[in-house]
C-alpha cells in the first residue's frame, strides 16, 4: 500500500537498549556562539548597572542631585526608593556576568531581562514627557541615559536572537518525520 504510514517500524518496537544513542550534543558556551560586540555590550551594561547599583546603595543623596539626568525634575528626594533601585540595577549587571559566565541559553534570558527594564524604563520617560509631568526639554536631557541605551539594547537584540540559517543539507523536521513515516514499496 503505497503512501500509507506504518503504525509500528522497526525502531518503535525495538529494545531500549538497541536505540541508545549517546548524546553528542553539548551545551554551547557564550564564547561560542554569542558575537563579540554583544558580549563587550553585555560587559559595558554590567559594569554600568553594578557601578550605578552601589552609587544609588550607598550614596543616594548624592545620586539624586549629581546624576547628569536631572532626577530632581521628576519629584522629591526619597532615599528608600533610590536604594531599592540601586538593588535593582546591581542585580541586573550581575545577572548579565552570570549569563556571560554560563550557557547561551542563560546569556539570553538576563540580556532579555536588562533589555526589558532599559526599554520599560525609556517608555515610563517618554509617558513623563508626553503627558506633561515633566518639562518637553527633559526628553534631551535624558536622551544619552535613557534612550540610547534601550535603543542600543533593542538593536543588538534583533543580532543576538536572529534566527540561524539551516546548514547545508539538513533536514527539517517535517521533512525527518515525512522521512521516516511514509513506508515505501
Amino acid at each position: 500500500m503505497k503512501g500509507q504510514r506504518r503504525a509500528v517500524s522497526e525502531y518503535s518496537i525495538a529494545k531500549k537498549d538497541d536505540t541508545k544513542k549517546t548524546d553528542t550534543k553539548q551545551t554551547l558556551t557564550v564564547a561560542e556562539t554569542v558575537p563579540a560586540a554583544i558580549k563587550y555590550i553585555a560587559i559595558f551594561f554590567a559594569v554600568l548597572n553594578i557601578t550605578n547599583g552601589l552609587w544609588m546603595l550607598f550614596a543616594p543623596k548624592h545620586w539624586y542631585w549629581n546624576l547628569p539626568a536631572n532626577v530632581p525634575a521628576f519629584g522629591p528626594l526619597n532615599t528608600h526608593f533610590i536604594m531599592d533601585l540601586g538593588y535593582g540595577f546591581g542585580l541586573q549587571g550581575v545577572g548579565l556576568i552570570i549569563g556571560l559566565l554560563n550557557d547561551k541559553h542563560v546569556f539570553k534570558i538576563m540580556w532579555s531581562i536588562n533589555t526589558a527594564f532599559y526599554t520599560c524604563h525609556m517608555f515610563v520617560h517618554i509617558y513623563e514627557v508626553v503627558s506633561g509631568n515633566v518639562m518637553k526639554h527633559v526628553f534631551w536631557v535624558d536622551f544619552p541615559g535613557v534612550y540610547v541605551p534601550a535603543l542600543v539594547l533593542l538593536v543588538a537584540s534583533f543580532f543576538l536572537f536572529k534566527p540561524t540559517q539551516k546548514k547545508r543539507g539538513s533536514r527539517s523536521h517535517r521533512e525527518l518525520y515525512t522521512a521516516l513515516s511514509v513506508q515505501e514499496n
